[in-house]
């Protein structure tokens, strides 16, 4: 046997591997996971729709309820997104894939994408699965359709993954990419920067533990995803992509539920919340946005509400902040010296009531006065305890004294070279 002949044998059995395991997957599919086999001019796929009434729950949160925010909902979150005028709630698609690879990459392919949207009574899930690569293109033309001039995308991290890698294998698939400069709001951002402080981790799975109450029962690890799906393609065992599909079903789910909640708190934090990290993250997001009013509101609540000495501490330096920056300089002083009062160690609000009196007030004399008592502090705290890194501070608070030093002994000067001048001869 000559070198075609070994070529044309191995081609062949090859062929003959595939041709055998692909009449078994198409039954094997309906087997386990419901649903049908869809065609379009690019090729075949396997489509399943999953149906959750409205009237039902997602852990503690109503998905009905996400109907009554929308649209303004998605501009709650993020004012940037421009809302079409004629947006609807179904023309909200939350969208979630499942891929081969976690790291993302040209060569990763989306091989389970899923939408979800609300219909009149349910909120509907779609999922587009290829039983092998060569129904990329089809599962790609027939994402498209969903796209209108209305839609508005939700993801979770799909700014850095999920849109990503469609827009990618579009590109490759040489089909235009119909994502592209639709308004998207990734939710992920916007999730990060109102709890990150007090749950930590926000993976999507965590966050739902932790925000809406609902606990996955039977579910896959992401990271698992990927080689149950190269198993599938080897062997055609549906089984091993079931729960794939319903974990696709939960992320979907979880969107909307997560929307809901996020934008409840961001529209009215003082209504919703009852946890002083979370009052304090939205300080911090309406101070961001520059909605100082909302911001100062929600540091007050968080000073008031958070139970250790640490967290108090940490929202009235805020708070100082941020009547500093709106130049309420007699509520500043209020704060800072409670600060002092009640956290004598925090060597910030001395420095601030400091600046504030010789910058400002030009009071000189109280300037002085505060600087003295941090270094009395300091000096006690540095015999009792020798701490080392005082030194920094001492040195900065020294050199302030003896510039302030400076300044009343020039006004001083001033002033009596002005008495002499006008006194009457």
């Amino acid at each position: 046997m000559d070198i075609r002949d070994k070529l044309e044998a191995l081609a062949g059995y090859m062929t003959e591997g595939r041709e055998a395991s692909r009449p078994d997957r198409a039954g094997n599919l309906q087997e386990y996971i419901p649903g049908e086999a869809c065609e379009n001019r690019l090729g075949s796929y396997y489509k399943v729709v999953t149906e959750k009434p409205v009237a039902g729950s997602h852990g503690s949160v109503s998905l009905g309820d996400v109907r009554q925010f929308i649209p303004s909902i998605i501009h709650t979150l993020d004012p940037r997104i421009v809302i079409p005028d004629a947006a609807s709630s179904c023309d909200i698609l939350f969208l979630d894939t499942e891929t081969t690879g976690l790291a993302g990459g040209a060569g990763t392919v989306p091989f389970l994408t899923g939408i979800g949207y609300f219909t009149g009574e349910s909120f509907r899930v779609v999922q587009y699965f290829m039983r092998d690569f060569s129904e990329e293109q089809a599962v790609l033309f027939d994402l498209a359709r969903h796209v209108t001039p209305n839609t508005i995308f939700v993801t979770y991290n799909g700014k850095c993954y999920d849109m990503n890698i469609l827009g990618s294998r579009y590109t490759m698939a040489k089909i235009d990419n119909p994502f592209e400069g639709v308004p998207h709001l990734d939710l992920l951002f916007p999730v990060r920067r109102l709890w990150k402080r007090r749950i930590g981790s926000c993976s999507l799975i965590h966050v739902e533990e932790n925000i809406l109450d609902f606990f996955r029962q039977d579910d896959i690890p992401g990271w698992e995803i990927p080689q149950r799906y190269f198993e599938y393609i080897r062997t055609g065992d549906a089984r091993l992509i079931a729960q794939v599909i319903t974990h696709n079903v939960f992320d979907i789910q979880s969107l909307a539920a997560v929307l809901l909640v996020a934008a409840r708190v961001y529209r009215d934090p003082v209504s919703v919340l009852n946890n002083w990290q979370d009052f304090l993250s939205m300080g911090r997001i309406y101070h961001t946005r520059g909605e100082h009013k909302k911001a100062l509101e929600c540091f007050k609540r968080s000073a008031a509400s958070s139970q250790q000495k640490k967290d108090r501490l940490q929202a009235l330096l805020l708070l100082g902040a941020m009547f500093k920056k709106n130049q309420d300089w007699a509520d500043a002083e209020k704060v800072w010296q409670y600060i002092i009062e009640k956290h004598p160690s925090n060597m910030a609000a001395r420095e601030e009531l400091a600046k504030m009196y010789e910058h400002r007030n030009k009071d000189y004399a109280q300037a002085e006065y505060v600087v003295k008592q941090a270094l009395a502090y300091i000096e006690m705290k540095s015999e009792l305890q020798g701490l080392a890194h005082v030194s920094v501070t001492r040195a900065s608070f020294q050199y302030r004294l003896s510039r302030i030093s400076r300044k009343r002994e020039r006004k001083t000067l001033y002033a009596h070279s002005t008495e002499e001048t006008t006194r009457p001869t």
